[in-house]
This record gives C-alpha cells, sequence and structure tokens, in this order.
C-alpha cells in the first residue's frame, strides 16, 4: 500500500476532529465531557450518557447553507441537454444543488474539500453505442472527497502531477456487507488501485497527465474552530450545571458529633429511624442544602460562551466592525460576508469541475457554466441591527431560534402574533432555567 504520510502528521488533523466531533452531536461529542478527579468509571460514563448539547457548530453551518441556497443554482447558461441532464443527478445520488450544498458544509467543518470529476469504468469491448453506454451509465460524473481523503503534490507551476484519493468500496454478499480501504494512486498518465498492500489494477488515465482535482475553500484551520472550542466547554458547563441542579435539588442529612451504639448506629436512615446522641450539646442533625453560588458562576459562564459563539456565527454573514450610517453606504455589506467569498469559490470550484467533465468526451459539451446566489444585501442587516438583535439575545429578551430566523432572513423584529409572542415566552423561560435543549 502506498503511504500518504501527508494525511497522518497534518497538524490540522486534531482540529478537524474537533469541529465534526461537535458537529456531529453528542454521541460523537460525549468523549470530551470532563473526567471529575477521582469519579469512578461507572459514574463518568452514566454522565455521558446523560449529557446534552446545544449544538451551536451545526447551527452555524446550517445557517451559512441556509444564506447561500436560498435561491437555487443558475443552470440557465448550460445549452447542451445531455449535460444538463447528468446536473439532476450529479454524482449518481444527488442533484446539483444538494450536492453544492454537502460540498458547502464540508468546506465549513474542514477548511477545504476536493471534487474529482470522474468517469464511469467501462468494458470497451461491450459498449459500442449511445444507447449501451447510456443503459450503463457511462458518463462523466462528480465526487465530493473530504479532506483527510485526499493528499496532492504540485509542479513548481501550481499543477497538480500525483494524487493519492482513499476511498471505501462497500461490497454486498447475501445479507452481509464488507467495507474495504481503497488507494487511488494518479501519476504519470496512470491511475494505481491498491487494496492492503497490493497493488490490483493499473489502468490508463483517460485525461493523459492531467489529474481532474479541485479544491474548494482554502482555510487550513477551519473557520469554525475557534468556535468548536467554545461550544466543547460550553456542553461540559452546561451538563456541570444539570448536574448540580440535580444533586443540589435534593437537601441531605448531615449528621454531626458521636451517635450512640458505635458499629451499631444507623448508616441509612428512614423518616421513622430514632438517633441517640452521646452528647446532645456536642451533637446534632440537619437537613442541608447546597449554595447556590457555583450555580450563579457556571450559569455566567455558560452565557459568555454562548455570546461569544454568537458572535462568531453572525460574523459569517456580516461584517466584523460596526460602521457608521455614512460608511455602511459607501461599502455594500454583502460585500464584506464570509458567505459571499464561500459562494464565489463553489462557484468558481463547480465550474472548473465541470468543465473538467466535459474533457471525458471528444468535443465536449460545449461551454457550460452555473452560477451561485450571491444576493445577500437584501437579507442582510446593518451592523447596528446586528447589534441590537445581540444585546437581545444576550439579555434574554430574545429567543435563540427567533435571533437566528431574524439573522437568516434579514429582519428586525416582526410583528409577533399572540401565538407567537406566548412561544417566545416559553422558549425564552425555558432557556433561563437552564433547560436543556
Amino acid at each position: 500500500m502506498p503511504n500518504i504520510p501527508s494525511i497522518a502528521i497534518d497538524k490540522h488533523t486534531n482540529q478537524i476532529k474537533t469541529v465534526r466531533d461537535v458537529f456531529n452531536g453528542v454521541d460523537e461529542v460525549k468523549s470530551r465531557l470532563w473526567h471529575f478527579p477521582k469519579e469512578k468509571a461507572d459514574k463518568y460514563i452514566e454522565r455521558q450518557n446523560y449529557s446534552t448539547l446545544d449544538n451551536f457548530v451545526k447551527q452555524t453551518n446550517d445557517n451559512i447553507k441556509n444564506i447561500m441556497f436560498r435561491k437555487p443554482i443558475d443552470k440557465t447558461a448550460i445549452t447542451n441537454k445531455e449535460f444538463l441532464s447528468y446536473l439532476d443527478n450529479i454524482d449518481f445520488k444527488n442533484n446539483i444543488d444538494t450536492f453544492a450544498k454537502e460540498l458547502t458544509v464540508n468546506r465549513v467543518n474542514d477548511g477545504y474539500t476536493w471534487i474529482l470529476a470522474d468517469m464511469t469504468s467501462f468494458d470497451e469491448k461491450t459498449i459500442q453505442t449511445k444507447a449501451q453506454a447510456k443503459a450503463n451509465n457511462l458518463r462523466p460524473y462528480l465526487v465530493n472527497l473530504l479532506r483527510e481523503n485526499v493528499t496532492v503534490f504540485y509542479n513548481k507551476f501550481g499543477e497538480i502531477v500525483m494524487a493519492f484519493v482513499r476511498e471505501y468500496q462497500t461490497a454486498i454478499d447475501g445479507y452481509n456487507q464488507k467495507q474495504t480501504e481503497v488507494i487511488k494512486v494518479w501519476k504519470d498518465g496512470k491511475i494505481e488501485t491498491w487494496v492492503d498492500d497490493e497493488m490490483i489494477s493499473i489502468v490508463d488515465n483517460p485525461l493523459g497527465s492531467y489529474i481532474p482535482l479541485t479544491k474548494y475553500g482554502n482555510d487550513d484551520i477551519p473557520p469554525l474552530y475557534d468556535q468548536s472550542k467554545q461550544n466543547i466547554e460550553h456542553y461540559n458547563r452546561n451538563n456541570e450545571l444539570s448536574l448540580y441542579v440535580r444533586v443540589g435539588a435534593v437537601p441531605f442529612l448531615a449528621l454531626f458529633g458521636n451517635l450512640k451504639g458505635g458499629d451499631d448506629a444507623p448508616k441509612t436512615l428512614g423518616i421513622s429511624d430514632g438517633l441517640h446522641f452521646n452528647n446532645k450539646d456536642e451533637s446534632d442533625v440537619k437537613w442541608v442544602e447546597m449554595s447556590g453560588d457555583n450555580y450563579k458562576i457556571i450559569s455566567e459562564r455558560i452565557l459568555y460562551h454562548e455570546e461569544q459563539m454568537q458572535r462568531i456565527s453572525v460574523e459569517f454573514v456580516s461584517e466584523s466592525t460596526i460602521k457608521t450610517a455614512t460608511e455602511v453606504e459607501k461599502s455594500s455589506m454583502g460585500n464584506e460576508a464570509k458567505v459571499l467569498s464561500f459562494s464565489q469559490q463553489l462557484e468558481e470550484s463547480l465550474n472548473k469541475s465541470l468543465a473538467d467533465m466535459g474533457l471525458y468526451r471528444d468535443g465536449g459539451y460545449g461551454d457550460n457554466t452555473i452560477t451561485t446566489n450571491k444576493d445577500f444585501d437584501s437579507n442582510i442587516l446593518t451592523s447596528q441591527q446586528i447589534a441590537q438583535l445581540t444585546a437581545m439575545r444576550v439579555s434574554g429578551d430574545l429567543s435563540y431560534e427567533l435571533y437566528i430566523e431574524l439573522l437568516i432572513k434579514g429582519e428586525v423584529i416582526p410583528y409577533l402574533t399572540e401565538k407567537q409572542k406566548e412561544t417566545e415566552k416559553v422558549l425564552i423561560k425555558n432557556e433561563g432555567i437552564g433547560l436543556d435543549a
């Protein structure tokens, strides 16, 4: 098996895993629940199983995706009908819009992701006509490859001269499925396929020495890494608070002094058990409750992390600094939003990959390009409006659900019906008393 050293030693691997653990939810992130000193293993596992996660990372990723794709990809410039039909099933699973959404999710989580333009393999002896080719799905298609599964090497001109691509192939044998790791090496006009330590095939690259890989994004450090770190601490603090409430809500009986009976003294007390002290002047029994000071400290820390994570979320759909009204007039808000940069990168990457698809056909399919949505001005609030909404959210006057909805729609506080007002009251109340979402 060929070695792919840069995947194994990538200094950003742990950062990517941190983001993905949080994004994938509580079942993944529970391994990051802090272990209390001297906490028994069974108690730690119990806390993990009862833990809950307010997933700000996924919410931020979803918000970026929803804003970018509030309008579908424009395909009107594609005139070749055959090629246009490919976009309805671009990777044999999804249409171009769904495929682009998955690309964006992976780009935001990982910092960048890869698109491979590939061609269905076939036997030239059996495929002789267009009808046979269509019946056997013989056509070019796109594949999204995660950052961790691709390593490329460039020449001095910035061209990819060798690529290692890790794939996972599933074979069905009766009622059983077996997943096999496959490494494909593109180099010197050849494509080698390796399984375990054996090269099982080597074929000509139909595109010669050209390797049809396209990179979407260029962030070595994942954009949501800082927020993920905050989210993990928020997750721990929130669950500490839940444990505190669960334990502290129940008073416990404390005994002071010495009981009569020595070893015969009761170890478990019931409501009808009597207590006999050796010296009642030096002994006592009291119901003890935990102080609320710790609860307050943890709650304040949780609110701090929520404020920081919400600030990071807002930065992706607005400018990072508050400007005066005059400055806002001179500069379009949308042009400074990070989400616009993501959309531009997506358009360039997809169009390059679509052009690569055309290379698999003699004569190509013509000049076929798509256009991604960049109309963000109309639904992006001014920085002053965002600051006002954020202040309302932090002060507890706005639920998280409505806060995010207003940011996505680009609206100030809308008129609320009585039913909507009651829903807001319930949401804010639940947040205020620390109920798990």
